[in-house]
């Protein structure tokens, strides 16, 4: 899931243009999506001490949006007016962003280890039905245990 909010002036209206009124300005949009993100990184390890390590990552992602739906805040010839668009039709975008990251791991036992790891996603496409630019960052935390 990825929800996020836009100026109207991002959004892009070639694709939906002519099912929206005559006259209308999207003042701003909420966005709720669901989707489908695949990932191909690398990681590189700056230090790693045995039972620590601090690495850096990068990635590229391709999305593939399965259902979209949009909340217009507009004005219509002069008049503000809500409208609601769902899009059920499958988005691909390959690929959508890349993805930057710089993280810590620590190894508590021969098997156990948590990592932390804040990052950072910058658009390479727009995404959904307006072509927006999202960024987005987020901190991935995980406990890992390793099967031997």
């Amino acid at each position: 899931k990825k929800n996020y909010t836009s100026e109207g002036k991002m959004f892009k209206m070639d694709q939906v243009g002519s099912t929206m009124p005559s006259g209308m300005i999207i003042n701003n949009l909420e966005s709720q999506s669901s989707l489908i993100e695949i990932p191909v990184g690398v990681k590189y390890e700056l230090v790693n001490t045995g039972q620590s390590a601090f690495f850096i990552s990068a990635a590229v992602s391709a999305y593939i949006m399965t259902k979209e739906k949009n909340h217009y805040n507009t004005t219509v010839n002069g008049v503000p007016e809500k409208l609601t668009g769902v899009y059920e039709k499958n988005d691909y975008r390959l690929p959508a962003v890349v993805n930057f990251g710089i993280g810590y791991e620590h190894r508590f036992s021969r098997n156990i280890q948590l990592r932390i790891e804040p990052f950072l996603k910058v658009p390479l496409q727009g995404m959904g039905i307006g072509s927006l630019p999202v960024t987005s960052a987020g901190l991935h935390v995980g406990l890992t245990h390793l099967l031997r």
